[in-house]
């Protein structure tokens, strides 16, 4: 929430264990969590005009059928990133609870089940996503999922990053699947509680900030640094990179530039792409047949 003293428009993504409220109260934060436990402790020493723009738990070694959803977390932005989510006998009875809540699951792309798991998830009605982090392991899962999430015709929950990538696409910009690790330097800053600053949480963890002190963060959004790193990926353009004649890089900008030398990626990507657009399109002509 903007003050008379804090003229930025950035969110702050940090970890939760270190008493961060009087030197960031203001800011819109994004704040990790170490322990399912931590998560009430937050929400209460949170205090407008400090704002929790997510709570983030991630345990990989976890099912959704181990954790606990507590009722108290109540409206606040849960994002919970763990393994798998378990046997439906085992979460059967969560379900109600976690849409009464405002909870998103997000699995990683590692096996066909976490697709099918992701696709149950929404159809029932719960937030869900897929991290790309480690790359896509099955492409054609990938656009399984993609198929559902654009074109079915049943109601079903918001799938990540697919729904947030189609919501900040407008056709004369890029976005890529890093949203989903709170990648963005126009929207989010990664800070420790040291005070130094980075753009992701890989580079704040090998200590690359692109500056540090408490005294820059109310007016952190007009930092030279932010526009350098938003135009970093330009680079590719000037190094000839395979990439970046790939017709899908608009949605990707070298995201998967591992996978890039096969060309496994294309096709799912492009995929993608063809989807957002398809979907702008519906949503248009939808709006244009409402208008009295």
């Amino acid at each position: 929430m903007p003050t008379h003293w804090n003229r930025n428009n950035h969110m702050f993504v940090l970890d939760g264990n270190w008493s961060f409220k009087d030197r960031l109260k203001g800011h819109a934060l994004v704040i990790y969590a170490q322990e399912l436990c931590d998560i009430p402790r937050i929400i209460q020493e949170v205090q407008t005009p400090t704002i929790i723009h997510a709570i983030v738990y991630e345990n990989l070694f976890c099912s959704l059928a181990s954790i606990d959803i507590d009722s108290s977390w109540g409206n606040t932005p849960i994002i919970l990133r763990i393994g798998r989510i378990g046997q439906y006998r085992d979460i059967a009875n969560k379900l109600e609870q976690l849409k009464s809540l405002n909870v998103m699951i997000v699995l990683p792309a590692d096996s066909s089940q976490s697709y099918r798991d992701v696709q149950i998830l929404s159809s029932l009605g719960i937030h869900s996503g897929i991290d790309f982090t480690n790359g896509c392991h099955t492409w054609e899962s990938f656009k399984d999922l993609l198929a559902y999430a654009f074109y079915g015709r049943m109601h079903h929950a918001d799938i990540e990053p697919f729904t947030s990538m189609s919501t900040h696409y407008c056709g004369m910009n890029y976005v890529s699947p890093d949203i989903m690790s709170f990648y963005n330097p126009e929207r989010y800053i990664h800070i420790d509680n040291n005070g130094n600053v980075a753009f992701s949480r890989e580079q704040l963890k090998n200590g690359d900030f692109f500056d540090s002190g408490w005294d820059i963060l109310p007016n952190i959004s007009s930092h030279p640094a932010i526009k350098e790193e938003s135009h970093k990926w330009q680079q590719l353009f000037i190094e000839n990179h395979t990439c970046t004649y790939c017709p899908a890089f608009r949605v990707c900008k070298a995201f998967f530039m591992g996978q890039s030398e096969n060309g496994s990626c294309q096709d799912g990507m492009m995929d993608l792409l063809e989807a957002i657009e398809f979907k702008k399109v519906e949503q248009s002509n939808r709006i244009q047949s409402c208008q009295l």
